[in-house]
This record gives structure tokens, C-alpha cells and sequence, in this order.
């Protein structure tokens, strides 16, 4: 049997506010509008959520530059941020 994911409800969450806005929104608008109302919708149902933060982008422990995902939770340590910067860099690297 699967183990169950770490942040299923986050996951839920999310896709649930994702199908909200788009049968809102429906279809046609450039990202950064459903981008915005996804923001609105998910602090609505409780998600602390940081808009645009600046994630350093580490490679063999020194930063390369900065990576800006359209949001983030803010549940995230620094820690955390730092193992997720580091995982986007060796997965583009491949």
C-alpha cells in the first residue's frame, strides 16, 4: 500500500481552490489573473500564503542565483526552502 503524502491536505486545498477559480474564471485570461484570484481563494480556505519570494538556488553549497515561484506557503522553513532550491537545481541540471 502507497504511504500517504506528507501534505495531503495542503494538496487538497489547493487543487480545490484551483478548480474554484477556474469554473469562476473559466478560460482566456493570462496567468497572472488566475494566479491572483488562486492567491485570494486559497488564504480563504486558511493557506498562509507568500506571494513571489525570492529563493536562493544553491550548487555544490553556493548560490547560483535566485529562484521566484508565483507563491509559497509560509509554513516553509528556511530549511526547507533551502533543500527545495536545491532539488529544482539538480532537476533542471538533468
Amino acid at each position: 500500500m502507497a504511504e500517504p503524502l506528507q501534505h495531503s491536505h495542503v494538496t487538497e486545498i489547493i487543487l480545490a481552490g484551483f478548480y474554484e477559480v477556474f469554473n469562476v474564471l473559466g478560460s482566456g485570461f493570462v496567468e497572472a489573473v488566475y494566479i491572483a484570484a488562486l492567491v485570494i481563494v486559497l488564504r480563504r480556505r486558511g493557506l498562509q500564503v507568500e506571494e513571489k519570494p525570492s529563493l536562493p538556488v544553491y550548487f555544490h553549497d553556493r548560490i547560483l542565483g535566485r529562484f521566484t515561484p508565483d507563491f509559497l506557503s509560509t509554513a516553509w522553513s528556511s530549511s526547507r526552502r533551502k533543500r527545495f532550491a536545491r532539488s529544482r537545481a539538480l532537476t533542471k541540471r538533468r
